[in-house]
């Protein structure tokens, strides 16, 4: 009596004639068990492969201090989500998980982590299937086993990062923070519009080399230009039809005023917000009622937790989640968001944030 295990089996019919007749059947077992096992195991190291080949390429392009940078914050998203996994139930802890692994996904789509975005996509996906259904106190043990699986996979990024660290004695070229951040978004516009077969142009400017809300605004301006592609920007056909050009622009703008004071605005040239969709959807969930409504009241509704027009969460969108992590950054930091917006013309987010005196 030992531990059980499923054994492989293919069975091969012959049949044994006699003249014309069929006067019996041969079956022909032949164990596949450990060929199967194999060809598994074969599979799993080239993935595994794969993914580290993933990894080294990105160190190189962006050196193992930012590669760490992200480990760190992926890290929190995931800790955040297991702490807020035993109250799934409530609404609050969902969108806690639901925002933490949008980010993270967002994150390592910024990164050029594919597999890895693709595995936070897989959880995602998985959590708002089984919140359709009902939580269950086995989804829970399903769910922390993703996000340990998780947790895993950046412990074997991490030791990518040390042994590379180690091999390069560290000599790598850096850019300051605010080009390696733009150099990084043109990488991960230039891939989401391919995936998405668009046209995009992207832009990005600053009269400063040093900007303070750096690491505490990436996510956010991730977010919002992630946002604009897949929601903002048309086909290129659409556009066509309205008289645009094929090519659509998104532009990034991070600098300091006058006053010292520093501003961020993310913009674009696609369809604008239709404020008729966003009431509609708003009614249809019971949010609102149909009544009179301003389009301030529903432009802040844009940036409340668990909100959306889309049904389902993709690669790109997280059905909700998205711009509320933007606002919450924003009033962290004591600035503010603000959205300027024509159908069919564009949409603009203007940020501001304090000087880092507090002006």
């Amino acid at each position: 009596v030992g531990e059980q295990s499923s054994i492989i089996v293919d069975a091969h019919f012959q049949r044994i004639f006699n003249g014309d007749s069929v006067e019996n059947v041969m079956v022909i077992f032949e164990d596949r068990t450990k060929i199967i096992n194999i060809e598994k195991e074969l599979e799993a190291a080239r993935g595994k492969s794969q993914s580290e080949l993933e990894q080294i390429s990105v160190i190189l392009r962006a050196g193992p201090e930012s590669f760490l940078e992200f480990v760190e914050g992926a890290e929190k998203n995931i800790s955040e989500s297991l702490l807020s996994l035993p109250s799934i139930n409530e609404s609050e802890s969902l969108n806690s998980i639901m925002r933490n692994l949008h980010t993270l996904k967002g994150s390592a789509g910024y990164m050029d982590l594919k597999i890895l975005a693709e595995k936070v996509h897989e959880a995602e996906s998985m959590i708002v299937s089984m919140k359709e259904n009902g939580f269950t106190e086995n989804d829970s043990k399903i769910i922390e086993e993703q996000l340990g699986f998780l947790a895993g996979e950046l412990e074997g990024i991490k030791g990518i990062t040390d042994r590379f660290s180690r091999f390069s004695g560290k000599e790598t070229l850096q850019l300051s923070g605010i080009e390696q951040f733009f150099e990084t978004l043109e990488r991960m516009v230039e891939q989401l519009a391919g995936d998405m077969e668009k046209d995009i142009s992207f832009s990005t400017r600053s009269n400063v080399n040093d900007f303070p809300y750096l690491n505490e605004m990436k996510d956010p301006v991730i977010h919002l230009i992630r946002n604009s592609i897949d929601h903002g920007i048309e086909d290129k056909f659409e556009r066509l039809g309205f008289g645009k050009e094929g090519t659509a622009k998104i532009e990034l703008e991070i600098g300091i005023l006058r006053d010292g004071s520093y501003r961020i605005v993310v913009s674009d040239d696609g369809r604008g917000i239709n404020f008729q969709s966003v009431k509609k959807r708003a009614v249809e969930r019971g949010i609102l009622e149909n009544g009179e409504v301003s389009n301030l009241e529903l432009a802040e509704l844009l940036f409340s937790s668990s909100f959306s027009t889309r049904e389902e969460v993709g690669m790109i969108s997280g059905r909700g989640v998205g711009l509320d992590v933007v606002s919450d950054a924003v009033k962290q930091l004591k600035g503010t968001i603000s959205i300027a917006t024509t159908e069919n013309r564009g949409t603009k987010f203007i940020i501001k944030l304090p000087g880092i005196n507090g002006e």
